[in-house]
């Protein structure tokens, strides 16, 4: 009997104790604010355990867990939050944002597209959607929804500075200026804003204003290997080639794996007439990339440059293996073989030069050039006088040379 009594007692005080899924959920909520995102988790979960067809609870504790880093488990609840409504806009637009985090950028897509089309005023799901749009380059639907978020009245830094990026895509590169200047307005701590702001600048030919930029973001984020890099390349339009090489160098500190700016220290090398330090560079460069063309295709033009013409020759020939579509690898490498007299050789050359870029002046001229060698003389004029009509000023000196 006394057993039973205690039992009873026991039962009450449970039931007496025991939340309500409201309880819970609200329990939940003041977690959540406060960031204690576990606890808040584990309050949502025991709302659901009580009343599975709480929407709020599955969309809360999905964005617990989105806190928490874990996106497949919030995905799963946001599955579960439009499963039981599917005409909440923020069912998919809080799964788009999951699947942003676990690289389904086309599962977001059609996620932020559809809550869009359940709420047409909703500023986060442009803004969400053009950051997408801006990814997969597709800029000019990017633009619109930026503008669309902004008109809505979401004039945050970042939907000015994605906007901008759409806009110097576009090649609008002052309209773009003019938006991170109205992000770094509003957030002036982003070395990216000053990067874009950079690029944008050097488009333009403002070298000074892109160095100035390009600094500041290495001012905020010395560890980026990119902002040195682009600042080496307008060191380099300047011909301050030194200050160029200084960038690259410390490029290739912070990233020793990035073929490119191995490539381009040794343009700067090949200003200094370093010549070894070039070639040392373009091997590198290579050797990290072996089935890149342009690889080849630079080391080639840095043996041209010295004379060394059957290593040239060999390069351009592995260059033109990758990639059988360049002009400008058959010009180069018939130039190659024009000074190491193999006319033959470069006439094919500049015969294909001249089919696959039939607007090359050049690649006329030396055809010419090589059938005069041959004894062609009525070809030779004929290319001649091709080469003049497509702008070739040197074309005319070979015709009052050869064809008078």
């Amino acid at each position: 009997m006394r057993i039973s009594f205690i039992l009873l007692l026991l039962n009450y005080a449970a039931c007496a104790i025991a939340q309500t899924p409201q309880e819970s959920f609200d329990a939940g909520l003041l977690k959540y604010k406060a960031g204690d995102y576990r606890k808040a988790e584990s309050e949502f979960t025991n709302a659901i355990l009580s009343d599975a067809k709480f929407v709020q609870a599955w969309r809360y504790r999905g964005l617990s867990k989105m806190q928490l880093s874990n996106y497949s488990g919030a995905l799963e609840d946001f599955d579960m939050m439009v499963k039981l409504d599917s005409t909440q806009s923020l069912g998919y637009y809080n799964r788009a944002t999951a699947k942003v985090k676990l690289s389904d950028s086309e599962g977001a897509l059609a996620d932020v597209s559809k809550s869009i089309a359940l709420k047409s005023d909703f500023a986060d799901a442009y803004f969400l959607r053009g950051r997408l749009y801006n990814e997969e380059k597709l800029f000019k639907e990017a633009l619109n929804d930026f503008n669309k978020a902004i008109e809505l009245g979401l004039k945050s830094a970042d939907a000015y500075a994605g906007r901008a990026w759409a806009k110097h895509n576009l090649k609008d590169f002052e309209g773009s200026i003019v938006d991170i200047d109205k992000a770094l307005a509003i957030d002036d701590t982003k070395a990216e804003y000053f990067f874009n702001r950079g690029l944008s600048q050097a488009e333009m030919r403002y070298f000074t204003e892109a160095i100035r930029d390009f600094s500041q973001a290495i001012e905020r984020n010395p560890n980026e290997p990119k902002y040195y890099y682009y600042r080496g390349i307008i060191k380099a339009e300047t011909r301050d080639t030194e200050g160029s090489i200084n960038d690259y160098d410390a490029a290739i500190n912070l990233d020793s794996v990035n073929f490119d700016y191995y490539k381009r220290r040794a343009l700067s090398k090949m200003r200094m007439r370093n010549t070894a330090g070039a070639l040392e560079d373009l091997n590198k460069a290579v050797q990290i990339a072996p089935d890149v063309a342009d690889n080849y295709f630079s080391r080639a033009m840095v043996y041209s440059e010295t004379k060394q013409f059957k290593e040239a020759i060999a390069d351009f020939d592995k260059a033109i293996n990758l990639d059988t579509s360049v002009y400008y690898y058959y010009y180069n490498r018939g130039m190659a073989k024009y000074n190491s007299e193999d006319i033959m050789g470069a006439l094919d050359d500049f015969i294909l030069t001249t089919q696959i870029n039939p607007k090359y002046a050049k690649g006329f001229e030396y055809k010419g050039l090589c059938e005069i060698r041959m004894g062609k003389k009525e070809e030779a004029c004929a290319d001649f006088k091709k080469a003049e009509s497509l702008g070739d000023k040197d074309a005319t000196l070979q015709t009052k040379k050869y064809c008078f």
